[in-house]
C-alpha cells in the first residue's frame, strides 16, 4: 500500500500570532525595536546642535525632540563626548521615561566610571521612587543611586543577601566581562565574609582572583589570609599570592610590607609548613616517626621565622628569632640547634643548594647549652621521658 506524508501549516493561526506580536510586542521586543529606530537618528548632527546652546536654552531644545531622538542619546549615552556629558544628561532627565532606567542602568554597568550616569540616576530618583518594578535591578535603582557610593551600596547587598557569584551577576542583570562586574570584585573580596569565599567552587575563587588589579589583588589576598586559618587556606590561590605579591617568607620585608602583619604572618607559616611537611615525608624514617618529628615543630610554626629545605641535601633549617635549629633526614642524625649569631656566622650562607655542605659540617658540640647537657635533640625515648619532652625544656628555654 502506498504511503502517504501528511504535513500541515496552519497558515491562519501563525498570521494571528504574527498580529499579535506586532500588536503587544514584548519588552525585549520593543526594546529592540526602539534601538533599530535611534540608529536611523543622525547623532552627530543632534550632538552638533547641542554644543552650539547655552544651557538656559537647553530646556526648549529638549522640549522639541523627538522620541528617537531622545532614545538615541540614552542609548548612545557612553559615546558622548565629555565636553557634551552634561547637556545631554540635562536633556536625558528632562525627557525622563520610565523605559530609560533600563537603558542607563545598562550604559552604567558597561561604565561604572562614567560619572553622569550617576548624576542623571541621583536627579530623577524621586521620579523612580513613584514607579513600580517588578524585577531587579530596576526595583532596586532608587537604593542604589541614593547611595554615595553606588557600587559599595550594590556590595554591601551581595555580601548582606551571601549572593553567590553567579546570583549577582544574573541578579544585577550583567554580563561577566562588564566593566561593573570587575568594579564590583576590586571591592567585593577586599571585604567579604567568609560565606562569600567558601560557598564558591575553589576554582571559580581562583579564576576571580587572577583577574584582578594589582591593588585589588593585594588587598583581597589580605582580607581571606585574615578571614581563614592557616590549616584552611586553598593550596592553588597561596601559590597564586606568592607568584604576584612575592614570597612571603624569602621577600616579606619588600614585597609583603603594606600587608597587614597578620595576613603576612599567617602566609609565612603556611609556606613554612609545607616546607616541612615536604621534608618530613621525605627523611630516612618510618611514617609514625616522620609524623611525630613534623607535629613538633609546627606546634612550633607562629614562632618560626623561616624554614629551608635543601633537598639535595636533606637537611631542613629553621630559623627563629633568637636561635636556629638544623634537621637531617638521614638515619641516626640528631638536630642540631645554634644561638642565632653562631648560626648566622657560621652556616647560614649553607642553607641554598648552589653552597650546601655535607652534614658533618653543619654539626658542632656545644656543652651545657643554655644551662642543658648539649645542643642536640636526639630523636629516642626513654623509658621516663620522650624525646620530645626533653626537647621542649631546651626550646623553652631559648624563649625566654
Amino acid at each position: 500500500m502506498k504511503k502517504f506524508e501528511f504535513n500541515f501549516t496552519p497558515q491562519e493561526l501563525i498570521a494571528v500570532k504574527e498580529e499579535i506580536k506586532r500588536r503587544f510586542p514584548s519588552a525585549n521586543q520593543s526594546a529592540q525595536e526602539r534601538k533599530n529606530r535611534y540608529q536611523q537618528v543622525n547623532l552627530e548632527e543632534i550632538l552638533k546642535e547641542i554644543e552650539q546652546l547655552s544651557d538656559n536654552k537647553l530646556t526648549n531644545y529638549a522640549g522639541g525632540l523627538k522620541n528617537r531622538e531622545v532614545y538615541a542619546l540614552a542609548y548612545s549615552f557612553n559615546q558622548i563626548p565629555s565636553n557634551l556629558l552634561k547637556q545631554v544628561k540635562m536633556i536625558l532627565t528632562y525627557r525622563f521615561k520610565k523605559s530609560m532606567v533600563k537603558i542607563m542602568w545598562n550604559n552604567f554597568s558597561k561604565r561604572p566610571d562614567n560619572q553622569y550616569i550617576t548624576y542623571f540616576f541621583k536627579e530623577v530618583i524621586d521620579q523612580i521612587k513613584k514607579i513600580k518594578f517588578t524585577n531587579t535591578p530596576y526595583n532596586l535603582i532608587k537604593g542604589i543611586f541614593s547611595a554615595q557610593e553606588p557600587i559599595g551600596w550594590v556590595i554591601d547587598y551581595i555580601i548582606n543577601l551571601n549572593l553567590s557569584y553567579s546570583d549577582w551577576v544574573d541578579y544585577f542583570q550583567l554580563t561577566e566581562s562588564s566593566e561593573l562586574v570587575q568594579s564590583i570584585l576590586a571591592d567585593l573580596f577586599t571585604r567579604a565574609n567568609k560565606r562569600i569565599f567558601t560557598q564558591e567552587d575553589a576554582q571559580l575563587i581562583f579564576d576571580l582572583f587572577s583577574s584582578l588589579g594589582t591593588e585589588s589583588f593585594r588587598k583581597s589576598a589580605e582580607n581571606y589570609l585574615e578571614l581563614f586559618k592557616v590549616e584552611e587556606f586553598n593550596e592553588e590561590l597561596m601559590y597564586l599570592f606568592k607568584d604576584r605579591i612575592g614570597d612571603p617568607v624569602e621577600d616579606y620585608f619588600q614585597s609583603w610590607k603594606d600587608i597587614s602583619n597578620i595576613a603576612s604572618k599567617k602566609a609565612r607559616q603556611w609556606f613554612n609548613t609545607k616546607e616541612m611537611e615536604e621534608f618530613f615525608s621525605s627523611i630516612d624514617a618510618n611514617k609514625e616517626e616522620a609524623q611525630r618529628r613534623f607535629e613538633y615543630w609546627k606546634k612550633y610554626n607562629h614562632s618560626i621565622e623561616k624554614v629551608k629545605y635543601v633537598r639535595n641535601r636533606l637537611q631542613l633549617f629553621l630559623l627563629f628569632n633568637k636561635f636556629a635549629v638544623i634537621e637531617f633526614g638521614e638515619k641516626g642524625n640528631a638536630a642540631y640547634i645554634y644561638d642565632r649569631g653562631y648560626f648566622n656566622k657560621h652556616f647560614a650562607n649553607h642553607m641554598d643548594k648552589y653552597n650546601s655542605v655535607n652534614n658533618d659540617r653543619l654539626k658542632s658540640r656545644i656543652d651545657n647549652f643554655v644551662g642543658t647537657e648539649d645542643n642536640r635533640i636526639i630523636h629516642r625515648d626513654t623509658k621516663s621521658t620522650s624525646w620530645e619532652q626533653k626537647a621542649d625544656r631546651k626550646i623553652k628555654m631559648l624563649f625566654r
